[in-house]
């Protein structure tokens, strides 16, 4: 079974609906102005689970001026 977590303080929890035993892929809609962290667990017959590395999306911040677009932002924590 391959379950898809989102990082929630300092712990993780299942996303619902985002369970497969088939599928390598996870579709999510996510905050645009806040960075969120998921990670995916993989568990074998015996229940024995696999966590990956966290993986954080980026806050994008925009402007546009003089021609020019200029993006900017914050580092990942970590």
């Amino acid at each position: 079974t391959i379950r898809l977590q989102v990082k929630q303080g300092s712990t993780f929890a299942d996303v619902p609906g985002q369970t497969s035993s088939t599928t390598n892929s996870f579709t999510v809609t996510v905050n645009p102005r806040q960075q969120q962290c998921y990670r995916i667990v993989e568990a074998d017959q015996c229940g024995n689970e696999r966590p990956s590395n966290e993986v954080c999306s980026l806050v994008l911040d925009g402007s546009a001026s003089g021609g020019q677009i200029n993006l900017g932002w914050q580092a990942p924590a970590g």
